[in-house]
């Protein structure tokens, strides 16, 4: 009896790697399954956050300011606004869920 629970949740932690959860993303372990892990990692990421969706599609947010010598530049660090930082941490979250969703495999 115990063998047989601790096959079943074995299979159900493999499943919930595969497909991920609520709370976790899905897994991509073999590069065979990208296109069913892309929707549901764009499901998951979505259902998290649409912010973070926009962030992997439009890459990373780089705060400019506008400069009379040279046009559009990035901004120092030190003149983020709080809204600057709230975008770069998402961006910061974004690649956080996407790197935990990659095996040690895929991203090599």
């Amino acid at each position: 009896m115990a063998t047989k629970n601790l096959r079943n949740l074995s299979n159900q932690l493999n499943l919930d790697n595969e497909i991920g959860t609520g709370t976790k993303p899905p897994r991509l372990v073999f590069g065979d399954n990208f296109h069913d892990w892309k929707f549901r990692f764009k499901s998951f990421i979505k259902y998290i956050d649409p912010k973070l969706w926009r962030s992997i599609k439009e890459g990373p947010y780089v705060p400019m300011y506008e400069s009379e010598l040279n046009g559009l530049i990035p901004k120092d660090p030190e003149l983020f606004t709080e809204s600057d930082i709230f975008l770069r941490e998402k961006d910061d979250n974004a690649y956080a869920s996407l790197s935990m969703a990659l095996s040690t495999e895929v991203r090599g």
